[in-house]
């Protein structure tokens, strides 16, 4: 998608608003009355309280947030979408806002590091590198606040939805850095950038994450048994 760097600041702008206007209106599913915020932040706290301490929980984790997100994002109906729009696929995509390509992120309330990855995967040298942002980016950050970082970006950084046009990225992102797991790590350095950017132009949608409010329950499949599946 060739945009230039204000309409990307647009959609961004367009993105920040719908989640808005919706996240604290009622689920559609479900029903009781319940708004998606507070759904979302319960059942995040679970998942949060689930995965703590376990070996490999960041990654899966992080998948298992960025699902729930999915699920919220589809029960607006605003105009998410995994599908990508004729032509328009881009390898960093995550999802959709009415053919707008995202490519998102999550940070979990326990985060050390704050890094993230532009993919987590190791690639051989003749291999595919994933060292471009080819959408722009949406961090959900359930981390809690540092306020005696020596960091100064990370001190003001809130929990909330971030959201960073495209073309902002490599300016703050000017290089990554390599682990174990993953060619393309964003440090945590410039993370916290990307959020203070966020913040500073009105493209974060905030919230307070209550770690202790799902730590007395879990999601279980077996348990709900088949009233726990759904159509697609």
């Amino acid at each position: 998608m060739t945009l230039s760097p204000q309409e990307h600041l647009e959609k961004c702008r367009e993105v920040k608003q719908a989640i808005e206007s919706a996240i604290d209106m009622p689920c559609r599913l479900g029903g009781g009355g319940e708004t998606r915020r507070a759904r979302l932040l319960f059942l995040a706290s679970v998942l949060q309280n689930m995965s703590a301490g376990s070996k490999g929980a960041g990654l899966s984790g992080g998948v298992a947030q960025e699902n729930l997100w999915r699920e919220m994002l589809a029960d607006m109906d605003v105009g998410f979408s995994d599908t990508p729009p004729p032509g328009g696929d881009t390898k960093d995509a995550d999802y959709y806002f009415k053919g707008y390509p995202l490519s998102h992120k999550t940070l979990g309330y326990n985060s050390q590091s704050a890094q993230l990855a532009l993919a987590w995967s190791k690639n051989p040298e003749q291999g595919i590198q994933r060292k471009e942002f080819e959408s722009s980016m949406l961090i959900l950050s359930f981390r809690r606040q540092r306020k005696k970082s020596p960091d100064l970006n990370w001190n003001m950084a809130r929990q909330g939805v971030h959201i960073i046009p495209l073309h902002i990225l490599p300016q703050i992102v000017t290089e990554f850095i390599e682990n174990n797991k993953s060619d393309s790590i964003i440090k945590q350095e410039y993370v916290g950038q990307l959020i203070s950017y966020s913040q500073n132009n009105d493209l974060s949608v905030y919230f307070d994450f209550d770690y202790k409010l799902g730590e007395p329950y879990v999601l279980s499949y077996w348990r709900n048994g088949r009233g726990g599946a759904i159509p697609k």
